[in-house]
């Protein structure tokens, strides 16, 4: 094995140029970061979302309260808790509302509440609700139909595709960390959850009101470098890497890894070699430079595809020069203490956790270290309210950890900080892993699942264009991936299965897609005359009032996504409205209607559905073809 040898790594150039290249780097970063705060201070103030009042169901529940307070000595909070469902197939009301949590909050019988609540509505004038009947625990309500269904069409027809929009977050700012994938490596499959996860999330808080930070926190440091630069400078082929960067680093990290089994010593080579990166060594900092250019560049391209973007790619590098900072803090506020017998930093237990590390008994700082300098910048800058950290569930103990020293520090004093965790990618049942080689790239998937919605389309409609096809074999292709993913539980491992994830078939983004597209054919062949709101409103089906209401609760469910952070609520909800839909279409026809008024009410009922099919697949990050 040939010893490292540094003067191979980079030819020599001007002694300012190289001393310069990390504080240019720094210099760069602090402008996105000033410029990105200003940003998002003014939108902050500016931002317009739209009020929720003229939703039908937020009329009910304004009247609800109205009739709480009337009836009794109510907290500032009783709002919250009066939440609208539909009631199951046995149960003949339209809506329903539980009584219990209200009971809770009162400190009262829900017999007693349901009742009283019950006897006011009926001898109330109420504009959508016809009656009411107390049942179980729960007030079951009648709608004055017609009204509520003209109210609920004619919201989405004004609101079009800002239908699902609220302001209950107006003001308030979110960072969200996802993503982060490790520089000079290829975008795996292992990464993926975070990023669509984390996307998904980004546009259902903005949908609420939130003023968004996208934040790639890149995995651009540590010992690892060390093994790729040991790597790159023994066996790198300069015209390999040049015909693909990325994945030629790649190999390089992996064949460090196989070598290192039977050589054992590599290993503190590779640690030697990060210790003076950090010491900031002006050639080492000009190889790992290139290494981070060339991965944002591929990267960029990956994100592309999948119609992502982010306002900050700073990662851990740009808060190196912190850590003594953050660990002299902790020393002095006596949350952590230096080992005896070497330059170690401890922090002991802390609230019943396990004892961790701050710094390595040989002097390398630790992603911890960086992760608190982080938090320390966001909360400075951008004075958010939340920060989520969109971070697999292996990672629970140390946020734990992390958010406990936060706090301990005098950090957290006013922001929510949230480990939104989720299920590992498996392949075959084992987690997949770089330096051992067993890993999907996401690129490779995404290209296979095009492929294959390419194979569908060109049975189902060989008549489209090559061009046609091409395009809409994209949108399907990368639509599969990303609902493949959002629709299930975040917490859930997901098998690695290739059938699964191109499955283009029940359950799936095409589902979706194709009913959207179902409605854009039929709208195709209407009269431009039949297509406004007629001046009477009317439906005739049980299944146009079931739709109608399905349609109305389409603001709420994205709400609750927020709040629980679970994109797969609107997965859900699209499947159940998709699934009315071609119900209501199997026994209700609409250009073959002779009543005008319920013709033109069907359109806009249709146009409705179509409205919130695309908004909720645009909240997912899913684009939405105009045939198929």
């Amino acid at each position: 094995m040939p010893p490292f040898n540094p003067k191979k790594i980079t030819p020599k150039k001007d002694r300012r140029e190289e001393v310069d290249i990390f504080r240019l780097y720094k210099k760069e970063m602090g402008e996105s970061i000033k410029n990105l705060a200003k940003r998002v201070k003014k939108e902050k103030l500016q931002k317009k979302r739209i009020n929720l009042k003229k939703n039908p169901l937020e009329e009910i529940k304004k009247e609800i309260l109205v009739v709480l307070k009337k009836a009794f000595k109510c907290p500032a909070n009783i709002k919250q808790q009066i939440e609208l469902e539909i009631p199951p197939e046995h149960i003949e009301s339209d809506l329903a509302v539980s009584i219990f949590p209200i009971a809770k909050l009162l400190k009262k019988s829900a017999l007693e509440i349901g009742r009283k609540v019950t006897e006011i509505i009926n001898k109330s004038k109420s504009k959508l609700i016809a009656k009411a009947e107390e049942k179980g625990g729960f007030v079951n309500l009648y709608l004055k139909k017609n009204d509520f269904y003209k109210t609920a069409l004619a919201e989405i027809e004004k609101a079009k595709g800002k239908y699902g929009e609220s302001d209950i977050n107006a003001e308030k700012v979110v960072v969200i960390d996802y993503s982060s994938p490790n520089v000079a490596r290829p975008f795996s499959v292992g990464h993926l959850r975070s990023t669509v996860i984390g996307q998904a999330l980004t546009n259902i808080y903005r949908e609420t009101g939130y003023s968004i930070i996208r934040d790639n926190h890149l995995g651009d440091w540590g010992t690892q470098f060390g093994k790729l630069i040991y790597a790159y400078q023994n066996w790198g082929d300069e015209e390999e890497i040049k015909k693909d960067p990325v994945r030629e680093l790649k190999n390089l990290y992996v064949r460090f890894h196989k070598e290192a089994e039977n050589n054992p010593e590599l290993e503190e080579k590779a640690r030697e070699i990060f210790q003076r990166l950090e010491q900031k060594d002006q050639k080492l900092l000009t190889l790992w430079k290139k290494f981070r250019d060339l991965s944002i560049e591929a990267l960029k391209e990956t994100y592309k595809k999948l119609g992502i973007d982010f306002d900050l790619w700073l990662g851990e590098s740009y808060f190196t020069d912190e850590d003594e900072n953050i660990i002299n803090s902790c020393l002095k506020k006596g949350l952590c203490r230096q080992d005896s017998g070497s330059r170690a930093i401890i922090v002991d237990e802390l609230n019943r956790l396990p004892s961790f590390l701050l710094r390595k008994q040989d002097g390398a700082s630790l992603y911890i270290t960086r992760e608190l300098a982080t938090l320390k910048s966001r909360l400075k800058y951008f004075e958010p309210d939340v920060i989520l950290y969109v971070v697999g569930n292996e990672q629970e103990l140390y946020f734990k950890q992390l958010f406990a020293l936060a706090k301990k520090m005098g950090y957290l004093r006013k922001t929510e900080v949230k480990h939104i965790g989720f299920g590992m990618v498996l392949q075959e049942g084992k987690k997949m892993s770089t330096r051992q080689g067993r890993v999907v790239e996401l690129e490779d998937l995404i290209n296979q699942s095009i492929a294959k919605a390419k194979e569908i389309i060109e049975q189902k409609n060989p008549n489209l264009s090559e061009t046609e096809k091409k395009k809409i074999a994209e949108i399907l292709g990368i639509a599969a991936i990303v609902y493949n993913d959002l629709r299930q539980g975040r917490n859930k491992n997901i098998s690695f299965d290739w059938d699964k994830m191109l499955n283009l078939e029940s359950g799936t983004a095409v589902y979706l897609q194709y009913s959207y597209v179902r409605i854009n054919s039929i709208l195709g062949k209407i009269k431009k005359s039949d297509m406004g709101l007629p001046k009477n409103i009317i439906f005739e089906k049980d299944i146009e009032l079931a739709l109608a209401k399905k349609l109305a609760f389409f603001p709420h469910i994205i709400i609750c996504a927020q709040k629980e952070d679970s994109p797969h609520f609107i997965c859900t909800y699209l499947e159940e409205l998709a699934q009315l839909f071609n119900n209501f279409y199997d026994s209700a026809p609409v250009i073959q209607t002779k009543n005008s008024e319920l013709r033109r009410s069907r359109i806009a009922l249709i146009k409705a559905v179509a409205t919130v099919i695309k908004n909720g697949l645009n909240l997912l990050n899913i684009q939405v073809p105009n045939k198929m």
